[in-house]
């Protein structure tokens, strides 16, 4: 991964951490954590609508950047 894709990665989770945080939700897995959120799990259902969906579109911009390979420029 180019060094700023990696660097954005660890911005967008550095805030899903951090909103995790604020709303007392542990986050151990960011995939399973997304999942959670898109199913409507019983572990994210007392967030508010804004928090989710800011949860949701975070890690779903990060699981689009871990999946684009970008090739190196010379």
């Amino acid at each position: 991964m180019e060094t700023r894709a990696r660097r954005i990665v660890q911005i967008l989770e550095s805030e899903v951490l951090a909103i995790c945080a604020d709303a007392g939700l542990a986050c151990d897995d960011f995939n399973q954590l997304l999942e959670n959120l898109e199913s409507h799990d019983e572990t994210t259902r007392h967030l508010s609508a804004p928090v989710a969906e800011a949860l949701r579109s975070l890690l779903a911009l990060r699981r689009d950047m871990l999946a684009i390979r970008v090739p190196p420029r010379h």
